[in-house]
């Protein structure tokens, strides 16, 4: 399963907002339009999940300040119902990683997710993350060391 990630630019906002999960993963993740919002951050990377030729997902990386110092985390990663269980959001969790690593010398990788989300829990169990504490509203904080 090869993916790609892509910068969004203003022409992929409108498509990206239309990018949904299931109804039941809803308060699972901040709604798209707030996500978008957030990507203006200066050290935040917005990316559309691209297979095919088609915007399957959104992920969003960046340098952020935690506990008194930067730190790499992938802040959103969404892949919309039609595309889900197929891999996408594995691959484009390889995809950013090995970015962190390569382009930006990431020693770590840092993200959260509620813990009601079995899926997240399982992918990122997966791919090594360790739990590393609960971070903020409730959710489960995890690392990968690169």
């Amino acid at each position: 399963m090869t993916v790609h990630l892509k910068p969004i630019t203003l022409v992929d906002w409108l498509p990206c907002l239309r990018l949904q999960v299931h109804q039941s993963q809803r308060r699972l993740i901040a709604p798209n339009y707030v996500s978008l919002l957030q990507s203006t951050h200066p050290r935040a990377y917005p990316c559309k999940i691209c297979a095919s030729g088609r915007m399957v997902g959104f992920l969003m990386y960046g340098e952020f300040q935690y506990r008194e110092e930067l730190r790499w985390f992938v802040s959103r990663l969404l892949v919309d119902r039609r595309y889900q269980r197929r891999g996408y959001g594995r691959s484009a969790m390889l995809a950013v990683i090995e970015r962190l690593r390569t382009q930006h010398g990431a020693r770590a990788v840092w993200l959260s997710y509620s813990p009601d989300n079995a899926i997240a829990l399982k992918l990122f169990h997966s791919l090594g993350f360790e739990p590393v504490g609960e971070a903020s509203h409730g959710e489960i904080l995890v690392s990968l060391v690169l």
